[in-house]
């Protein structure tokens, strides 16, 4: 990993009593950092590579394609039968899409070769994201253990489905608005202040709800991986992972797509019709892959 002289950076210690962020701008080397804290953000002086903001300081290319590939390859042995979509958000704003989206395959996979324990779902929508997860935390953990995904969401539009399947006792729904304080303790409390395996972002798609969804919950719970949906669907989302792109110390920060394109392959209605609705952008809205620790 290369050396930048950064005399701006913003500090966030997760381990603040209150549970609050403290930050302060300090003069220092990177990539050295105070135990007691994590550092998320940094200002880079303008033309300087530190080797972090494309996923390429601690891992090859290789390693990294590697390690996405073998992710989608264990989600396509998780059963998925009877997991959808749910109503559009396109078109019609009717219509009910009654089979797993590819994207739902990277997460179950993601879920059972890391062996999930804990994890938080911003968006839930329909529930099919969150009981894909769960059955990939099934397959990848040993019978009886704990555990728990907490997902949140404004709507409770995921009733229609989620109680109805097994793994509807591991899933806990909780109704607001995530970036709320009132639902921050709540999502604290709901995981017994332990940290967490993975962090999955998939909610209002506009840069700085996105981007307080991301900087909140991994302070607050350190997850292992963030995983950003929609990165490249609009001028907002594009916004947003530049800004998670001056993260600092991430092993990995990548669009999925990249790498293996059939995470997002079979989108292209979804996609057309919220690029028109939002007033254009990407063809593809990308997948992005975030991985703090192992």
């Amino acid at each position: 990993m290369s050396t930048v002289h950064a005399p701006n950076i913003v500090i966030f210690n997760p381990h603040s009593p209150d549970g609050t962020v403290l930050a302060r701008q300090i003069a220092m080397q990177y990539p050295a950092a105070p135990d007691s804290g994590m550092v998320l953000c940094r200002t880079v002086q303008p033309g300087r590579r530190t080797g972090t903001l494309n996923g390429d300081s601690k891992m090859t290319t290789l390693l990294i394609k590697e390690e996405l590939e073998r992710i989608w390859q264990y989600g396509q042995d998780v059963d998925l039968t009877g997991v959808g979509y749910g109503r559009i958000h396109w078109d019609n704003e009717i219509d009910i899409w009654d089979f797993p989206a590819p994207y739902y395959y990277f997460l179950a996979g993601w879920c059972r070769l890391f062996r999930a324990r804990r994890v938080l779902e911003i968006g839930t929508h329909w529930g099919g994201s969150a009981v894909s997860m769960a059955r990939g935390m099934v397959r990848g953990s040993p019978m009886g253990e704990e555990l728990k995904i907490v997902t949140l969401d404004l709507t409770e539009e995921s009733d229609n489905f989620i109680p109805n399947q097994r793994e509807s006792s591991m899933i806990h729904k909780i109704v607001g608005d995530a970036n709320s304080s009132s639902m921050i303790r709540k999502t604290a409390e709901a995981f017994s202040g332990e940290v967490i395996d993975l962090l999955y972002i998939d909610a209002e798609h506009t840069e700085m709800s996105t981007f307080f969804n991301f900087v909140i919950y991994a302070i607050l719970l350190k997850p292992k991986v963030v995983i950003c949906d929609d990165i490249e669907l609009s001028d907002g989302m594009r916004s947003f992972w530049s800004l998670a792109k001056l993260c600092a110390a991430p092993q990995v920060i990548v669009n999925v797509v990249d790498y293996v394109p059939a995470v997002r392959a079979t989108v292209t209605g979804e996609t057309k019709a919220f690029v028109a609705h939002r007033g254009g952008g990407a063809a593809d809205p990308g997948f992005g892959y975030i991985r703090f620790r192992v």
